[in-house]
């Protein structure tokens, strides 16, 4: 029943993301782990007749304890780097914040990203000076670029001047994101600057490793991360931190 209960939490948890948010790796990796719980639940009898008997089942068995016991312990460590790289908060005063970009739905923002345009006016609005760098190239089924989606945000949601908006409009990645707007900051900045970063939780511990790989020196900033993508953004993240140990590539 456990095997059960909790493959089929996993299997609905991606059907369910899907019709809510843009399709990408986080969103069927709870279903690719949970749909072989569920499938051994439903059948636990034989297999384990199957795996006593056979040495083909027996491998297969021990090869999906060790498998599974390897991510959840992949997932204990990388989740407490995460949350760690979120413990530190930027003083307020930057001449600067970047707003990472995220997927959106045709032209609209979504939750995450929502959250962290609402985090970045948030922080910059003690100080009127402060320039927001909204970034993000054109993905698949996205009409208008993020960036472009985000300036709009600003601007009509959150009422922000768009006299005080800066646009990178082509990056694909946060590599490219943080890569692209090192000219931009140049431009508009001076060489003492302060810069600050916003981007989602799960996101914070590898956009700090990119950020200082592709040399912009900014503070980071946090915000949540919408309770029902938690799972997904969470398990994607840590397969990339994972990743990232493993090949040395971000």
């Amino acid at each position: 029943m456990f095997l059960i209960i909790a493959g089929a939490l996993m299997v609905l948890d991606t059907i369910a993301v899907a019709l809510v948010s843009n399709y990408n790796f986080g969103v069927i990796l709870p279903g690719m782990l949970g749909l072989p719980l569920l499938i051994t639940g439903i059948y636990y009898e034989p297999l384990r007749t199957w795996a006593q008997r056979s040495r083909i089942g027996a491998a297969i068995k021990w090869a999906m304890r060790v498998g599974y016991a390897a991510v959840a312990l992949s997932l204990a460590i990388t989740v407490s780097l995460m949350v760690a790289a979120t413990l530190d908060k930027p003083q307020p005063g930057a001449d600067a914040v970047i707003v990472l970009g995220a997927g959106i739905r045709d032209d609209r923002v979504p939750a995450t990203l929502a959250a962290r345009l609402e985090r970045a006016v948030e922080y910059a609005e003690p100080n009127p000076e402060t320039l927001f760098v909204v970034t993000g190239g054109k993905g698949q089924g996205e009409s208008i670029t993020e960036a472009l989606a985000m300036k709009r945000y600003l601007v009509s949601t959150l009422g922000v001047p768009e006299n005080r908006i800066l646009m990178e409009d082509q990056a694909t990645s946060t590599q490219e994101n943080f890569r692209y707007c090192l000219p931009i900051l140049r431009e508009h900045l001076s060489e003492n600057a302060r810069v600050v970063f916003v981007t989602s939780a799960f996101h914070m511990f590898r956009a700090e490793l990119v950020a200082k790989k592709e040399g912009v020196q900014a503070e980071a900033l946090s915000c949540p991360t919408t309770w029902y993508l938690i799972p997904n953004c969470y398990l994607r993240e840590a397969a990339a931190i994972a990743q990232y140990y493993i090949s040395g590539k971000l």
